[in-house]
């Protein structure tokens, strides 16, 4: 028998169920305490945050703590997970699952094939809950219709830049993208391989979508020549600018913002591109058959309310936030913004009209699966020879010729579009497609330091 409690949030009424039964909703573990299962790319700081915030809200309620089990992969990483527990719990029956009851953080892309891959469960958020949260923002779906995933938090990509070492260089602070292809930061940009990192992935994706295909991979192409490495984790970017080893790089917000309040805003600064920049949510969701299916359900509701929605911004010390550091991330609630207005420790404010450029989630879902290549063939590679490609046409003055020659890419966009599925379902294709890409480029970067 399940004992119901209502639970007071501004704005909303919250009904948290404490049965017993595990596959009902209860979520007992062996010695009694009630437990969730969370597989998540978000550090310790989200998950104190998020766990302290669920527990005090069931505490006004008078229902028993929940015990967080937290698993902390990338992105990627923990989709094949999923995918892969999900392919040998199919073994057992329909209704099998797995270990986990959400999956918390990371792009919509993967959200999305773990629902195609029939991985999710589909969830009924209260009306009073999700009416304060649109349904698109520029484009992008902030949810999924039929309740498979909900986003948890935007996200948006800006630039980190180191203050000091810019002024001692005598080259201005960044304000957008084509500033990170400035010859001037040869040797002192630092990338993220997107095939590791989802965020970044989403970054670069953006920048083709701003500026064109062509122009934007042109882009690409400068500031991987500007790159002094590629890293394969988006946290690395603010740690290297920090340190002054590296002195921009593109980044997400939140790693960002948390780089200025650690170093100090007279030392390191961020920004958002104007209308360069998209917001795009991180998700939420259920797992299928989830192990605690009520206790996922009260979970993803929290995070969804006005009161969960706060806590991605609110700073340390206010009365509606757990004792923490705050995270610097952007609520999906306009409400939010309304009621704490200045509080927040986030100054962007991404449902205003001019906020962000109109980003197609279709060419992000079509060009999933082509840039981790193309950025490997283009860049990870043959790096040596891009360095010197890029320090010729540099130490010449930017040639049309061969600057033209240099941000060349191997394919028309459509064409593109047809290559990513190839490269994704075909095995044997994807080898033949790496390899001609690997010779696309390093003959381009040879030519270029031929002319020499």
């Amino acid at each position: 028998m399940k004992h119901r409690a209502i639970v007071a949030i501004p704005c909303v009424v919250f009904a948290f169920a404490s049965g017993c039964d595990d596959n009902a909703g209860g979520g007992t573990v062996g010695n009694g305490q009630l437990k969730l299962a969370i597989i998540t790319p978000h550090d310790d700081r989200i998950q104190a945050t998020f766990a302290d915030g669920f527990n005090a809200a069931r505490a006004k309620a008078g229902q028993p703590p929940v015990t967080f089990e937290w698993n902390v992969h990338g992105t990627n990483e923990a989709v094949k997970i999923i995918t892969d527990e999900f392919a040998a719990a199919g073994r057992r029956g329909p209704q099998a699952g797995i270990n986990y009851d959400l999956f918390f953080g990371g792009g919509r892309p993967a959200f999305d094939a773990l629902k195609q891959a029939g991985c999710t469960q589909a969830v009924k958020v209260s009306d009073a809950v999700l009416a304060g949260v649109p349904k698109t923002l520029n484009g992008i779906p902030i949810y999924d219709p039929a309740g498979h995933w909900y986003g948890a938090v935007l996200a948006a990509f800006g630039i980190v830049y180191n203050r000091d070492g810019l002024r001692e260089k005598g080259i201005p602070e960044p304000k957008t993208w084509t500033d990170l292809a400035d010859p001037r930061l040869r040797g002192w940009v630092v990338l993220v391989d997107p095939s590791k990192s989802g965020s970044v992935a989403v970054c670069y994706e953006m920048i083709l979508q701003k500026y064109g295909w062509e122009k934007g991979w042109g882009l690409l192409m400068r500031m991987a020549g500007n790159a002094r490495d590629i890293l394969s984790s988006s946290r690395s970017v603010p740690r290297e600018v920090g340190q002054g080893s590296a002195l921009a790089g593109p980044c997400i917000d939140f790693y960002g913002y948390a780089q200025v309040q650690a170093d100090g805003p007279e030392h390191v600064g961020y920004i958002n591109p104007a209308a360069a920049t998209a917001f795009t949510p991180d998700p939420l969701c259920v797992l299928k058959n989830p192990p605690h299916r009520q206790l996922a359900e009260d979970f993803l509701a929290f995070v969804l309310s006005p009161a969960g929605q706060a806590l991605w911004a609110l700073p340390d010390g206010h009365a509606d936030k757990p004792p923490g550091p705050p995270l610097y991330r952007l609520p999906i609630r306009p409400d939010v913004y309304g009621q704490f207005g200045d509080v927040l420790v986030v100054k962007d404010r991404p449902f205003a009209a001019d906020a962000a450029f109109e980003f197609d989630p279709r060419k992000e879902e079509q060009r999933a699966k082509l840039l981790g290549p193309l950025f490997d063939a283009a860049f990870l590679k043959n790096k040596p020879s891009l360095d010197r490609a890029w320090a010729v046409i540099v130490e010449k003055g930017l040639p049309p010729d061969l600057l033209a020659e240099f941000e060349s890419v191997p394919f028309a966009e459509t064409e593109g579009f047809e290559l990513a599925r190839a490269h994704a379902s075909d095995s044997r294709r994807a080898i033949e497609l790496d390899e001609q890409w690997f010779a696309f480029f390093r003959a381009k970067y040879e030519k270029i330091i031929a002319s020499n």
